[in-house]
């Protein structure tokens, strides 16, 4: 996480009899450098205060000679009161949990909050939209009262999924997918998902020569300081749901060769997430053999 943020990392350093599992180091501007000692506890049960006792005693027995402006411990259980207790008279030590920290170093959270003014519809007028799914290959049916319901529990669920939603112009594919990926959003943003959305507008794909450059594009909309590198790191620790909008917005008129060609590009997209929503209109397709053709060669 740290070098994804753009740190220089050493790890288990030893200074003055003092040893650190983790240095971080980076230069800001005017020529400060911010150089931080990370203690990681990773265990169950709570971290206490002779824990951090110990080391403040190694921090401040090495800030001065070593430059270190920040002592941090982490872990991916939670601190006691006393342990609490003991930090703050210490300005430049902190205690963080693992989801904190990874917070504000790769800037995820920050795009998820971010994300909302992006929509391009409104979602606090969504009015739920029943829908036809095709199970068994498309061989039964059944109704649904609320499609983005029914998309947000395929993109939460503890197995991958590929799910295309078809719907004609106008029908609210957009709202759909927006509504999605803000009730995802909310729900990582306060824990109660591990679940992180991406939400990817492709009419505007054909404008970027690499899959990558695209995503790019759009997390920076969202937040300047968030990339694809902390995507990335981002993603070691959690599930990524990627909502693609509007296939059939990439290139209107396509022919049939042409589709397939898009496809591929949204198929690269597809295999960067755990779980993928990706919605189109149907008469987009020169027909339904066409596009099952596509869903045939998708499973392959």
């Amino acid at each position: 996480m740290f070098r994804s943020a753009g740190y220089r990392v050493e790890e288990n350093v030893q200074y003055s009899g003092q040893e650190f599992d983790i240095v971080a180091t980076k230069s800001e501007l005017g020529g400060f450098e911010t150089r931080i000692a990370v203690e990681c506890k990773q265990r169950a049960k709570t971290v206490g205060n002779a824990d951090v006792h110990e080391f403040v005693h190694a921090f401040k027995a090495s800030s001065e000679a070593h430059r270190l402006t920040w002592g941090i411990i982490v872990t991916d259980g939670n601190f006691s009161r006393n342990a609490h207790e003991v930090v703050r008279d210490h300005k430049t030590v902190r205690l963080l949990t693992i989801t904190t920290l990874e917070n504000e170093l790769l800037g995820g959270r920050s795009y998820l909050e971010s994300a909302a003014k992006l929509y391009r519809s409104g979602i606090k007028t969504y009015i739920p939209l029943s829908a036809s799914v095709a199970q068994d290959s498309g061989k039964k049916r059944k109704i649904v009262a609320d499609i983005a319901a029914e998309c947000e529990h395929r993109l939460r669920g503890k197995s991958d999924s590929f799910s295309i939603v078809l719907g004609d112009f106008g029908s609210g594919k957009t709202t759909i997918s927006e509504r999605v990926h803000h009730s995802l959003s909310e729900k990582y943003i306060s824990g109660e998902s591990d679940v992180f959305p991406i939400i990817l507008y492709l009419r505007a794909l054909e404008q970027y020569d690499s899959e990558e450059s695209f995503i790019e594009a759009h997390l920076k909309l969202g937040s300047r300081d968030f990339g694809v590198d902390r995507l990335r790191a981002l993603q070691v620790r959690h599930k990524l749901a990627l909502i693609l909008d509007g296939f059939d917005e990439v290139a209107t008129n396509a022919s049939e060769e042409e589709r397939m060609r898009l496809f591929s590009r949204v198929m690269r997209l597809s295999a960067r997430g755990n779980s993928v929503l990706l919605t189109s209109r149907p008469s987009y397709f020169g027909s339904l053999v066409e596009l099952n053709g596509l869903v045939d060669l998708l499973i392959e």
